[in-house]
């Protein structure tokens, strides 16, 4: 749990947005503990990145990690390969069409086709049955 105070300060240091390379997504941005709170990490700015639900999702199922560089934080995918800023935001404008958190990772990029066999095996999601009269 990130204290409010300090919450203010990270919304402010990622600009309230998602620090996944190339992820403009704004809304639903959670902190996440680079190092994890249960293995000792600190609540501290410098412990703290912010993630939009998706990538938060993603980082626990093990798609990437994170690590604390010098200069800032860096991704790095599960094979061990650095995943590099995009030049600009990969998606503007998410069409109504697409649903659910794989509209932040493009049509056919090894992260979607990750989080896509993911989905289908370790959602985390309750599943509803609806039955009809």
């Amino acid at each position: 749990i990130v204290p409010a105070r300090l919450l203010r300060a990270l919304k402010l240091r990622d600009r309230s947005r998602c620090r996944f390379p190339g992820c403009p997504h704004q809304r639903y941005v959670e902190a996440h503990h680079v190092r994890h709170w249960i293995d000792g990490g600190e609540t501290c700015l410098e412990n703290l990145v912010l993630l939009c639900s998706a990538h938060h999702r993603l980082l626990h199922h093990g798609a990437f990690h994170i690590t604390v560089e010098d200069d800032g934080v860096m991704f790095v995918s599960r094979d061990g390969e650095v995943i590099e800023p995009a030049l600009r935001p990969q998606f503007t404008e998410v069409p109504a069409s697409v649903s659910g958190e794989t509209q932040l990772l493009g049509p056919d990029t090894p992260m979607r086709r990750s989080f896509d066999g993911m989905a289908a095996t370790n959602s985390t999601r309750p599943t509803r049955m609806r039955i009809s009269p």
